[in-house]
């Protein structure tokens, strides 16, 4: 079996209805097929009968945010809700609070209206040119005109609107969070909603600078 990421064998195996020892010549590719994709972790699934054995290759779905819904859901970019791993191991993504959703269930979809936006910032974060995935922990989508993200780091609250967001916008702020942790300045927040600026609110014992809510990189 190839392709497994996140499922081990021990949790796919029981999907595939082929029994030790049974004949080739009664093995039927599409029950296999179709036995795999209802397990809402596999994508997709291929199968090449060999002389003496079955190999069986499968796609998972790629968590792509964990969404709080009371528990933490992993969910893919096409908001498909994916079932627990039996070893309780979950994907290190960012988590999204705020959204109103329904489904809970695995293979449900959330539809919650923001999800959209969610997935746009998540793709932009992810860009080799932004690179700034990794430091973000969580995006808050309760107020409806912007989304705020914290970092891992530090839990520095970043106001941006998720609608006109840009790669370079994005690019901007990560040189403005390694600015100002070079010259360890205590930040209070920031806010990268405007085009061409990011505006940055320092403590007042921050080295000496004067906290202003006018402070522009």
């Amino acid at each position: 079996m190839t392709g497994l990421l996140y499922l081990s064998p021990d949790e796919v195996r029981p999907s595939i209805p082929v029994t030790s020892g049974e004949s080739l010549f009664d093995v039927r590719p599409a029950d296999i097929v179709r036995s795999l994709t209802r397990n809402p972790r596999i994508e997709s699934a291929s199968v090449t009968l060999l002389p003496a054995a079955v190999r069986v290759s499968v796609r998972e779905r790629r968590p792509f945010v964990l969404v709080n819904a009371g528990r933490l859901l992993e969910v893919d970019s096409t908001g498909m809700i994916l079932p627990p791993l039996v070893r309780g191991l979950i994907a290190d993504r960012p988590v999204v609070t705020g959204l109103s959703i329904s489904a809970r269930h695995p293979g449900g979809r959330v539809e919650a209206s923001r999800f959209a936006d969610v997935l746009r910032v998540v793709t932009l974060l992810e860009e080799p040119d932004v690179g700034l995935l990794s430091e973000i922990s969580e995006i808050v989508a309760t107020d409806p005109r912007w989304f705020v993200l914290r970092t891992s780091r530090d839990q520095i609250p970043i106001l941006i609107d998720p609608e006109r967001v840009t790669p370079r916008c994005l690019m901007a702020l990560r040189a403005t969070l390694r600015d100002l942790r070079d010259r360890d300045r205590h930040v209070l927040g920031l806010d990268a909603r405007y085009r061409g600026q990011v505006i940055v609110r320092c403590a007042p014992d921050s080295l000496g600078v004067v906290p202003a809510s006018r402070d522009k990189v």
